[in-house]
């Protein structure tokens, strides 16, 4: 999978060693490479991150059903915890994580549950400068999540013939309360409201107006349905879940 990252620096106690910020989360790895551009600090970045996780008894069902990025005694290990999408091969922690289908053949029976992985190392690689990007969250319900999933937090689905406008919000706590107070309760939503994060191209967005609906702090986008394609496109890294409500 594909994030945007800050880069943090590198260590100069190790040669190699990398550090990260991924929407807050600070990861520490290996470096894996870069093209032909410099690794400014401060500036952010497209990475690819490659998950070493070794051992028979390296993913167990997890005590807490709670999602969580634990860096062991500040090295190079990490226990990830998150809700195991055993379908996709994908765990969906703080972040989402690929994990591969192969890998998960002999643990079909931790599907749909939440599991502590343990992570030997992170290998890092820079993929390209990322351009000037806006946050934007959309409230989701069941159905919609599933196939962002499905995508691998890469793109949202396609209108039905009922939804003639896309629409992602600017203020967080407008989508939390469209996901808490109407997703949850809706019958179409399967009565579970979900809220995602993700961050879009700014020299992209700004060919559509601001909408605001219904008083302050309530301001969306409208992105017609045939738009909807390209506006994935111009989605930088993943879509993150953040809050959920049932």
């Amino acid at each position: 999978m594909n994030y945007v990252a800050e880069f943090i620096g590198f260590n100069e106690m190790f040669e190699g060693e990398v550090i990260i910020s991924i929407s807050g989360f600070r990861l520490v790895g290996i470096i894996a490479g870069w093209g032909s551009f410099d690794l400014e600090v401060g500036k952010k970045y497209l990475v690819e991150l490659d998950l070493w996780i070794e051992g028979d008894d390296s993913i167990k069902e997890s005590s807490f059903p709670k999602k969580e990025i634990l860096n062991i005694a500040g090295k190079y290990n990490y226990i990830l915890t998150g809700w195991l999408d055993f379908e996709n091969g994908q765990l969906e922690s703080s972040l989402p994580f690929y994990l591969g289908k192969g890998e998960l053949y002999d643990i079909w029976y931790l599907e749909d549950k939440y599991v502590d992985v343990m992570v030997d190392r992170i290998d890092i690689a820079f993929i390209k400068p990322v351009m000037e990007t806006i946050t934007l969250y959309r409230p989701v319900g069941q159905k919609e999540l599933d196939l962002i999933r499905a995508s691998h937090y890469r793109a949202f689905p396609p209108r039905l013939s009922f939804q003639p406008i896309f629409y992602p919000v600017l203020n967080e706590e407008y989508a939390v309360q469209i996901a808490r107070d109407w997703n949850r309760f809706d019958e179409a939503s399967d009565y579970e409201g979900y809220v995602t994060r993700f961050q879009v191209r700014k020299d992209f967005i700004n060919r559509y107006t601001v909408q605001t609906v219904g008083g302050t702090g309530h301001q969306e986008y409208w992105i017609p349905a045939e738009e909807l394609e390209e506006f994935n496109g111009h989605i930088e890294g993943v879509i993150e879940v953040i809050a959920e409500f049932h």
